[in-house]
């Protein structure tokens, strides 16, 4: 069994031995495509990872400073694990933003040039 048109001429405007996929990989949008999907979100994955540790280093080595009280029976500690546990959703959230209004028009434009690639125009 075969893929359909695996044996067909390259499309008008591509160059032989070269398809869609090769085609798209090369343009720059595609490189800004991927470039945008790995920056903003390892970073902010990082900051969150390091929050993380940071607390639990904190929680371990400053039980004095993470006992302070703040409010009533809130502490340091208490407020600053709440804190992360709402970082997570919220980082969550923000790249789902992040990705709807940065990376779906890129990846729609790219799609659109890969069927019109496809149909031959």
């Amino acid at each position: 069994m075969t893929m359909a048109g695996a044996f067909a001429p390259p499309p008008p405007g591509v160059p032989p031995g070269r398809n869609a996929f090769e085609q798209t990989h090369a343009t720059a949008e595609f490189k800004q495509l991927r470039k945008r999907r790995h920056s903003a979100p390892f970073t902010a994955t990082a900051l969150l990872l390091t929050a993380y540790l940071l607390n639990a280093l904190v929680a371990n080595e400053a039980r004095e400073f993470m006992a302070i009280p703040v409010t009533g029976h809130f502490t340091v500690g208490l407020i600053a694990s709440l804190a992360l546990c709402a970082a997570a959703p919220l980082t969550a959230f923000w790249y789902h933003r992040y990705a709807t209004n940065n990376l779906d028009p890129l990846s729609r434009r790219l799609s659109a040039g890969l069927e019109r690639i496809g149909e031959g125009r």
